[in-house]
């Protein structure tokens, strides 16, 4: 069937040999068919056509419609992996893959497909390892459409030494370079989510995974043999037909995880400075609460990167009716520009009209969720986690900080200022609670000296008591 709902001969074909408990099956999940007799069915496998066709279009609505669970969270459909490779002279579609390892390296590498620059469907591999001591391993792959290769299913990219392998159940990691070695297999749980609202109109993000297990071996110039390691991985899938740097200014995303729970974050700027944000909660493989009714404050500015032209904030303040909480930027891990992997003319030409960078730093968080109002449930989750900076240009401080403890203020009530009071103790509050003490300060004394008015214009003057 194609995307106007046209039933197809192959489809018509096996629609009609479908048996009848398919039918019934299919009926009774949409409400219908109760009460048929056996000459009733054999009138619906005559009109199979239409009638797949309409249960096909129903399910292919749903599945695009269907709500992320808890409040705001807007509607997605599942994620999908596989490349879409969309056309136009400045398509380009990327994979992303942050891993978490036990031995407390890091991973953070990109899979790009960009039609920029000479030619289109290039190829471009980069990553780094971060290790426990803060030493970066750097590796990158860039190839011109012929000369790497993509499977016949869309589903495995070997570019030069760097390998992507999607096909299910386990992915794979494989990176064969001269100064770094990895070779990593990761399950994604579930189909993962692909929020709808939050990205720009023709800009598409899959959440492959957030918390994924992932294990195999490591190996970093220096060691005398690979490392057993596992951890977790975190992987999203993106597309678009426009330029990125047309779409977004900057990109901010969180991994979190503690025990089963896992926390993925978005935050997109848009040029003309319009933020989007969603933030969702995995237990396992399920998505047990998405929203986009807060607001993320940017706070402050992280202390190794005071002087940066591409501001990297102190933290950031989750803060709304059923979300509040803290992810605090601990210290960069690594930055790097994004076009330093790309072939020599390619990486000239878009250097021309952009300077992205690229920044991850290491973040402990505290997020409270209140996932069922109803109940008065609620989930806090803390832990450490990692936040990528995605510049396409540079971005500084802005004069009047957006997340001011004065404009935490603003529409607090006090049922929210006592949460957020309780979620964050510490120095880094001493501002916000002295602005939220001076305000309740002024409003008592402009009631009392409004009283007071009140009261003496009621008393009678002396001329008037005589």
């Amino acid at each position: 069937m194609n995307l106007r709902g046209e039933v197809g001969v192959s489809e018509t074909a096996a629609a009609q040999r479908l048996p009848r408990s398919a039918y019934r099956g299919a009926l009774k999940g949409q409400g219908m068919g109760q009460g048929l007799t056996d000459r009733s069915w054999r009138r619906v496998r005559a009109v199979a056509p239409a009638l797949a066709a309409a249960l096909w279009i129903g399910a292919a609505v749903a599945a695009e419609t269907a709500p992320a669970p808890g409040a705001g969270g807007g509607t997605g459909s599942a994620a999908d992996p596989t490349a879409r490779l969309p056309s136009g002279g400045s398509a380009w579609e990327s994979w992303e893959i942050t891993a978490h390892l036990d031995s407390g390296h890091r991973i953070a590498s990109r899979f790009l497909v960009t039609n920029a620059g000479p030619g289109d469907r290039n190829g471009v591999a980069v990553g780094r390892v971060i290790g426990p001591d803060g030493r970066v391993h750097e590796f990158h792959n860039g190839r011109r459409r012929n000369r790497w290769e993509l499977s016949d299913d869309r589903l495995r990219l070997d570019i030069g030494g760097s390998h992507l392998d999607l096909h299910g159940p386990a992915h794979r990691l494989r990176i064969d370079k001269r100064h770094v070695q990895i070779d990593l297999r990761y399950t994604p749980a579930g189909d993962g989510f692909s929020p709808s609202g939050v990205t720009p109109p023709g800009y598409r993000l899959d959440v492959i995974a957030v918390s994924a297990p992932m294990e195999g071996s490591l190996w970093l110039e220096g060691m005398d043999t690979p490392l057993a390691v596992h951890g977790q991985a975190a992987v999203t899938h993106r597309w678009a037909k426009r330029p990125e740097r047309d779409l977004t200014l900057r990109r901010i995303e969180f991994f979190g995880r503690r025990d089963e729970d896992a926390l993925y974050l978005i935050d997109l700027t848009a040029p003309d400075g319009d933020r989007k944000r969603w933030l969702g909660l995995w237990n396992g493989s399920e998505l047990r609460f998405a929203t986009t009714e807060f607001q993320l404050h940017l706070d402050g500015a992280a202390a190794d990167r005071e002087n940066s032209p591409y501001w990297v904030p102190g933290s950031l303040l989750l803060e709304g009716e059923r979300v509040g909480g803290r992810i605090r930027i601990e210290r960069t891990l690594a930055e790097a520009n994004p076009l330093s992997a790309l072939p020599g003319p390619i990486r000239f030409l878009l250097s021309l009209s952009m300077r992205p960078r690229r920044v991850w730093a290491e973040s402990p968080f505290d997020v409270t969720l209140h996932t069922d109002p109803d109940s008065g449930r609620v989930r806090q989750v803390s832990g450490s986690g990692m936040v990528a900076f995605s510049f396409l240009d540079t971005i500084g401080r802005p004069e009047t900080p957006a997340a001011s403890g004065e404009e935490l203020l603003d529409g607090v009530g006090v049922e929210p200022a006592q949460a957020i009071r309780q979620r964050f103790e510490g120095p880094d509050f001493a501002r916000y609670e002295d602005l939220r003490e001076d305000r309740q300060t002024d409003a008592r004394s402009q009631r009392a000296q409004g009283g007071a008015l009140e009261r003496r214009a009621q008393q009678p003057s002396p001329a008037e008591v005589d």
